[in-house]
This record gives C-alpha cells, structure tokens and sequence, in this order.
C-alpha cells in the first residue's frame, strides 16, 4: 500500500477551487403571450455580479405552461444575457403539425456561460411564434416560472 502525504495548502487549494460562491433566484409568475416572430422577454430575469471574471455562471430555468394556441406554428423560448442569445431553451413547444392547441407544460434547462466580467449580469428567457400566425405562451394561467443563478469559481 502506498502512502501519500498532503499537506493542509494542498487540501485548501483543492477545496478552494470549483466552488459555489453565489446564489440569486428569480421567479415570475404573469402570463406572457406573443403571437410574432419577434422575441419578447417572458419576465422571467435574474442579475447576478460576479465576484472573479474567470467565474462561471451555472443557470438553471424553469419556465411554466408554455403553450401555443390555434394555426400550425410551435413556441420558441430562448436564454439571453443581454442583447446576446445564449441558448435555445425548447423549439418546437406546443408543436402539433396542425392547428390543435397544445401546452408543452414546464420547459427546464441549464447552461453554463462564461461572462468574463465582475459587473452585472442580466439573464432572461424570451418567447416568439416560429410562423407568426398563432399566439404562444408562457406562465399560462399565472404559472410560476423560476430562475437560478450560480457563480462558481474555478
């Protein structure tokens, strides 16, 4: 059996890296409708500072009864940090290749981004109708929708 000796800055170097440093949540619980191909935001937004600008920031979404209503069209909603579009959260919601309403339910997601930055940072889900015919859908009937954000220092 091999032995190896380590000493305590080893195991605080180790400890000290990969690390939760921060939590902030958000929910949002209006209803958001859109019936264009124009993004608009859900309500769904969280800021977060980062305390290192080599810190990743893990976001976690849940955003509640998102739908779509009559015509042949489904549901985009989409993850931004600012202006910039991040991720593509669901295509397709509601999609039924018909003009059946349809409600995808909760749509969750994590991404981790890198924002480089230690001033603030914005994220939000926005929702448009991919064929811009129909109205789509999120936070149907008040749902509850949540955001949360991690900074994790590497």
């Amino acid at each position: 059996m091999s032995e190896r000796l380590v000493s305590s800055r080893s195991v605080s170097a180790v400890r000290d890296r990969n690390r939760i440093v921060q939590i902030v949540t958000a929910t949002h619980n209006t209803q958001v409708s859109n019936a264009t191909n124009t993004r608009v935001d859900t309500g769904l937004t969280a800021t977060i500072t980062p305390r290192s600008a080599s810190s990743k920031i893990l976001v976690h979404i849940h955003q509640q009864d998102c739908a779509k209503d009559t015509n042949d069209t489904y549901g985009v909603l989409e993850l931004h940090r600012g202006a910039t579009n991040l991720f593509e959260i669901s295509k397709f919601i509601g999609y039924t290749q018909s003009t059946a309403t349809s409600n995808s339910g909760t749509i969750s997601g994590i991404y981790e981004d890198s924002p480089a930055t230690t001033n603030a940072v914005t994220y939000k889900t926005t929702i448009y109708s991919a064929n811009n015919n129909a109205r789509v859908y999120a936070n149907a009937n008040n749902g509850r929708s949540s955001m949360v954000l991690m900074e994790i220092l590497p």
